[in-house]
């Protein structure tokens, strides 16, 4: 709504004001073209140049997620022994 002091827009501010609103679109959407997701949690959580980056590639090589890793609770009085191994 205009007022008495507010000068009337002309067609070229509205142009202008139109092709700015444009182009801040097209520059705002640039940033989605060039986004990936990804659920590697590696890449999610882990700082790049961390060691740890280069420890979990070494153990992907060597132990493919086909591998289970199992834990064990061993309770007697001497867990070496023959009859110790043969309960498991």
């Amino acid at each position: 709504m205009e007022t008495k002091n507010e000068k009337p827009k002309t067609i070229k501010t509205k142009i202008a004001g139109l092709l700015t609103s444009i182009s801040n679109k097209i520059i705002s959407s640039l940033g989605s073209a060039m986004a990936r997701q990804t659920t590697d949690q590696t890449d999610l959580w882990v700082p790049y140049g961390a060691r740890v980056r280069d420890y979990k590639t070494w153990v992907d090589e060597k132990f493919p997620s086909a591998y289970r890793f199992v834990s064990m609770i061993i309770v007697a009085d001497n867990t070496l022994l023959p009859s110790a191994i043969q309960a498991l």
